[in-house]
């Protein structure tokens, strides 16, 4: 399950650039580095078997991204934050892994907001990987 950031709901991340790849699709959206904790974007996937699933975020690395963006996970389990350094380049570009978690069949949402980050945050989309089914 793909989804490019024109998929996402977004308040703000009104910029969009190609100046550095590799990206998702025709382009990726920034936060101009400006409107700290005004600016967010959601991805909602459906999870119809349970089982382990990759997290994986795309964005492009450079030094002039956030060390500290903060993606929320929202699933049946209950929510935690994981702190992605933009800077580093992404594992499998464009996409980085964030962990690997237990889904429950529902709904799992993956939120991207521009709090108090010290640079320039990239949102350019998300993917949920199966890893392996539930036993």
């Amino acid at each position: 399950m793909v989804m490019d950031d024109d998929q996402s709901d977004r308040v703000g991340f009104d910029s969009s650039s190609q100046s550095t790849g590799p990206f998702l699709g025709s382009h990726y959206r920034h936060d101009s580095n400006a409107g700290k904790g005004l600016q967010q974007a959601s991805y909602t996937f459906k999870i119809t078997k349970a089982g382990k699933y990759k997290l994986q975020i795309a964005w492009t690395a450079h030094s002039n991204r956030a060390t500290n963006v903060p993606i929320h996970l929202a699933t049946q389990a209950g929510k935690r934050t994981i702190v992605l350094n933009q800077r580093q380049k992404p594992q499998q570009p464009p996409f980085g892994t964030l962990g690997i978690f237990d889904f429950a069949p529902g709904l799992v949402t993956v939120e991207i907001d521009n709090s108090s980050t010290d640079g320039y945050v990239i949102l350019d989309g998300a993917r949920i990987v199966a890893v392996a089914p539930a036993p």
